[in-house]
């Protein structure tokens, strides 16, 4: 409630502002997502069958000066189905600053995940951290041009207390096209640290690099095929047995048409998630099929997703069935996403406002 009354407040002040620039705008919108999360995973180590079902509400105001320059706040408003307690499960805020540049972005504060161009594949971010943590807190920079992109990261994903770790996380991401082939790479590098109450250092590195090189083409079918190779850098200081260097290779094949998507992932390696039994998901933000047991698996997914009304409505609904070398599991997955967003327009009244 204290973030809804903040957020309320900001808002209000926003509309407070006397208009001092005659480019000056006012902007309002809301996202809204409902997504259905059903996963067999019995079998699977460190994996476990689960449903979520949830439903989120994001609605933000701000102002817009100089057409390149947003000042936005918001509140993020998140509740699982059926969960006993509080009608809104959990509250997040948004307030960020954003500049909309030619070639340049850029943002810093609390902003949607969303905003991020990067290729990061599900080695660094599952479908779960994608929906359920979709907030950067801390600062984006970007470069775009026709052939490709480039931007890097700063997330603040832990305040060090006495019931919640100290963690950041660096990303970097970029890719250049020389069609029909493109090459890039993406970055993270992940500080986890202790809580106030630990007594000793127990400070865990986690660096992932992914570089890619791959095709895109339409033969009738359009078509995505790209080779990548993962490499871990990890150290655990309270193990004291130095760094490790957990690495593979993947293959991924997708191919499109009419929204109907068919996607392979076959990954050879060791396990990339080294520390998992010890850490879990608070250090590994990726998917858990990346323990590799058996030194690889194999992830089919056939989906279906589109956008309608102007990109408005996104729709997204599939079945994933990985494959561990023992054991076919399955996820069954539907989302439903609204995002809209309107910039009013106002004429100054000071005649004597700056240009």
């Amino acid at each position: 409630m204290k973030h809804i009354f903040f957020a309320a407040v900001v808002i209000l002040a926003f509309q407070a502002i006397p208009v001092q620039l005659s480019a000056q705008k006012f902007t309002a919108g809301a996202g809204f997502s409902t997504r259905f999360d059903n996963r067999e995973y019995s079998g699977l180590k460190n994996g476990r069958s689960e449903t979520f079902f949830t439903s989120r509400l994001t609605p933000r105001a701000g102002i817009v000066w100089g057409e390149r320059n947003t000042l936005m706040a918001g509140v993020d408003l998140f509740h699982d189905f059926s969960k006993r307690g509080p009608v809104i499960s959990q509250t997040g805020l948004l307030l960020y600053y954003g500049f909309d540049g030619e070639h340049f972005n850029g943002y810093a504060g609390m902003f949607e995940r969303d905003k991020m161009l990067g290729s990061y594949p599900r080695a660094f971010f599952s479908d779960s951290t994608m929906f359920y943590d979709n907030r950067i807190q801390g600062f984006l920079l970007q470069y775009e041009s026709e052939k490709g992109y480039a931007e890097v990261a700063l997330n603040w994903e832990g305040y060090y207390s006495s019931y919640e770790r100290e963690k950041f996380r660096l990303l970097f991401s970029g890719e250049y096209e020389f069609s029909p082939c493109y090459a890039g790479g993406s970055c993270s590098i992940m500080h986890f640290a202790n809580k106030s109450t630990f007594k000793s250092s127990n400070v865990v590195d986690n660096f992932l690099l992914d570089i890619y090189a791959g095709a895109r083409f339409n033969a009738w079918l359009d078509f995505d095929i790209r080779l990548s190779w993962l490499q871990t850098v990890q150290r655990d200081r309270r193990l004291k047995r130095g760094w490790e260097f957990p690495k593979g290779a993947q293959l991924d094949i997708k191919l499109c048409k009419w929204g109907i998507n068919i996607e392979n992932e076959f990954y050879l390696g060791d396990n990339l998630w080294r520390f998992y039994d010890n850490y879990g998901s608070e250090l590994y933000a990726g998917d858990i099929m990346y323990i590799a047991e058996n030194g690889w698996f194999n992830c089919t997914t056939i989906s279906y997703d589109r956008k309608f009304f102007k990109g408005t409505l996104h729709v997204q609904a599939g079945i994933r069935l990985p494959y561990d070398g023992r054991k076919m599991h399955t996820q069954q997955f539907i989302e439903v996403a609204v995002d809209i967003q309107k910039v009013f327009s106002g004429k100054s009244k000071n005649k004597t406002a700056a240009n």
